[in-house]
């Protein structure tokens, strides 16, 4: 069985890294926390964190965090803060990279159930999750006006794009796409579809925007890829789905390139200009000149 600590601070942490996976709806599934070293979890102050597993790609160390942070069945690890403690740990913890996966439904034409894309831009339709880490965690938060000119970092795309042409299906991979995020524990109806597709949505899912958000504003560079499971409801005569084999297959194959994308985002010389503030504090925020806020009861 693996061992998680619950740590105190940040520098107890032996096993640096400079990389995070935050998935849920792909990894999991394959068993990739059972390959972890350890796991940690650390105080934040919206409460425990998630834990932490410690992993490795290739010699390559990395931050492995299931469900992006939330467990969905405890009210007490709830969407609301989940977000919050773990994009709080990454930042104090000093990851520069994190590659997040997800399963989408599919609110365009030529996204079909079996393809993957990785997404370029987002439209945030969530309504309870923080809408900005900073404001949420700090007391007095830095002002910082975060540009999403690139939503997504480039670097961090061009990377899983190339291994998803290598390993993918020809025709089956989409370098772009706009994802809307809904909050989720349950789909769309047929008209809910209908307003994301015509606001010019190409993918739905549950949380990748906030992400993308929470990362801008900590100056961590941030990448998805989706894999299309399914038809959003109303938009074609049946919701269809990928064929369960087919679908553990490809999702074997996604488990691959995010991987070998942790590996490789982790041994670049970064150059990107859309993501950092400064190659010195490059979320703008450093640790113990604002004031926090206290402890969620």
């Amino acid at each position: 069985m693996i061992t998680v600590q619950r740590l105190d601070t940040p520098d107890q942490v032996t096993e640096k890294a400079t990389v995070a996976l935050i998935d849920g709806s792909i990894t999991w599934t394959y068993g990739l926390q059972e390959q972890a070293e350890w796991g940690f979890t650390l105080p934040t102050p919206a409460g425990e964190s998630p834990t932490f597993f410690v992993m490795r790609q290739d010699g390559v160390p990395y931050y492995y965090v299931h469900f992006h942070g939330v467990e969905f069945r405890s009210a007490s690890a709830n969407v609301q803060v989940g977000f919050s403690r773990t994009w709080y740990v990454l930042h104090v913890l000093g990851v520069r990279d994190v590659i997040s996966g997800a399963a989408a439904g599919s609110l365009h034409r030529d996204y079909r159930p079996g393809d993957i894309a990785i997404i370029d831009d987002f439209i945030d339709l969530s309504h309870h999750r923080p809408r900005s880490i900073l404001t949420e965690i700090w007391e007095r938060p830095p002002y910082i006006g975060a540009t999403f000119a690139e939503p997504t970092c480039p670097e961090l795309r061009a990377i899983l794009i190339s291994l998803a042409n290598e390993r993918f299906r020809r025709g089956h991979v989409h370098e772009r796409a706009v994802l809307v995020e809904e909050e989720g524990h349950r789909f769309s109806t047929p008209a809910e579809a209908r307003m994301q597709k015509l606001i010019g949505g190409d993918l739905i899912a549950h949380h990748q925007a906030s992400e993308a958000i929470y990362a801008r504003e900590l100056g961590i560079h941030y990448t998805a890829l989706n894999y299309v499971t399914n038809i959003a409801e109303g938009l074609e005569p049946n919701m269809a789905w990928v064929p369960p084999e087919e679908g553990r297959a490809a999702g074997a194959l996604c488990v691959e390139i995010m991987l070998e994308g942790v590996a490789r985002a982790a041994r670049r010389t970064s150059t990107c200009t859309a993501c950092p503030r400064s190659g010195d504090d490059p979320a703008g925020i450093a640790l113990g000149s604002v004031l926090m806020k206290p402890v969620y009861h």
